[in-house]
């Protein structure tokens, strides 16, 4: 996975937005208590938006992924999902980490509701 973003970052012609953010906190951290999540924070950036851009498309060939095997395995399964966030927070991490930052740059459709489409 890093050396994809590494590559994506060449492409951009920025090598050095090749890793992670080093600012996005832990696990049990709140938005609020990083620099990359909060309210106006580096998710902001030319660097943050590259970032949530590449990762909610991986995300996404990942879920596309995924879904294709549980299509397979669960031929007339309805599969649904849904997806919980903060509601105090301006950010709306969860939808920015679960692949919806189209939304978060104002397209009409969220990229996790498209995907999940495409697959029902």
């Amino acid at each position: 996975m890093m050396e994809k973003l590494r590559k994506a970052a060449e492409v951009q012609r920025h090598p050095e937005w090749g890793v992670g953010p080093s600012n996005a906190g832990s696990y049990n951290s709140r938005p609020q208590e990083t620099e990359f999540f909060k309210d106006g924070g580096d998710y902001c950036s030319p660097y943050g938006k590259f970032f949530l851009s590449w990762y909610s498309q991986t995300l996404i060939e990942h879920g596309d992924s995924v879904l294709k095997m549980a299509n397979l395995a669960l031929k007339d399964v309805k599969i649904s999902a849904k997806v919980r966030e903060r509601l105090s927070s301006r950010n709306r991490l969860a939808q920015l980490l679960l692949g919806d930052f189209l939304c978060w740059q104002n397209s009409p459709v969220c990229a996790a509701a498209i995907l999940m489409h495409m697959k029902s």
